[in-house]
C-alpha cells in the first residue's frame, strides 16, 4: 500500500502523539541550606555590638544552583541541587549564629562595630575539598577606623556517603564554620 502525501500528513500527527509522554515528570530538584557549626555551650563570650554588612560574593555564586569546581577555570552548576536561600544570606546567617553563640553574656558597653565579609571562593573541588575563602573587615561604626582585617582559606573534606550532594553541602558548612569560628575568636 502506497501512502499519498495527503494520507501521510494525516497519519503523522497520530504517530507522533503515540511517542509523546504527557504524564507529569517528577521534580527532582532538592534545596539545601548551610548549617551553623556553632556549639551552643561554647564557653567564650558572645560577640557584642557587631552589625553584619551584606555579604559580598562573586557573581558566579549569585544563583540558586550549587557550584562546584572542576579546576581553577571550569565551574559546574547543579541543575537539581539548589540553595534554599540566597547564598549571601546563608553565609551571613551562619556567621551571625557563630558570633552570637557563647555561654557567657557579651559586653553591652563594647563599641559598635560593622563587619563586612567579601567571599572570594566557595565551592567543592573535584578532589573532594570544600573551600571557603573570604576576607572579613571589622570597623568602628562611628569613626570607620579599621579594627581587624582577617583573610582565611578554610577547607573541609567531603565525606563519602550515600547522598553525595548532602555530603558536599555538609563539607561546605564545615569550611564556612571554621572561618566563622576563627573570625569570632579574633574579634573576641
Amino acid at each position: 500500500m502506497k501512502l499519498t502525501p495527503l494520507a501521510f500528513s494525516a497519519v503523522l500527527p497520530l504517530l507522533a502523539a503515540g511517542c509523546v509522554n504527557l504524564s507529569p515528570e517528577p521534580d527532582l530538584t532538592r534545596h539545601f541550606t548551610l548549617s551553623s557549626q556553632a556549639e551552643p555551650g561554647n564557653p567564650a563570650p558572645a560577640v557584642a555590638n557587631v552589625t553584619l554588612a551584606p555579604v559580598s560574593v562573586p557573581d558566579y555564586l549569585k544563583q540558586s544552583g550549587i557550584v562546584s569546581r572542576r579546576n581553577s577555570d571550569e565551574l559546574r552548576i547543579a541543575e537539581t541541587a539548589r540553595w534554599a536561600e540566597p547564598l549571601e544570606s546563608g553565609i551571613a546567617r551562619v556567621v551571625s549564629e557563630t558570633l552570637s553563640s557563647g555561654k557567657t553574656p557579651s559586653n553591652p558597653t563594647a563599641p559598635k562595630m560593622i563587619l563586612a565579609i567579601q567571599v572570594r571562593e566557595f565551592a567543592v573541588f573535584d578532589d573532594g575539598a570544600a573551600i571557603f575563602e573570604a576576607t572579613a573587615v571589622l570597623r568602628d561604626a562611628e569613626s570607620g577606623a579599621l579594627l581587624l582585617s582577617h583573610h582565611e582559606r578554610s577547607s573541609a573534606r567531603v565525606e563519602s556517603g550515600e547522598d553525595a550532594v548532602r555530603e558536599e553541602v555538609a563539607a561546605m558548612s564545615r569550611a564556612l564554620g571554621s572561618f566563622a569560628a576563627n573570625l569570632a575568636a579574633r574579634i573576641r
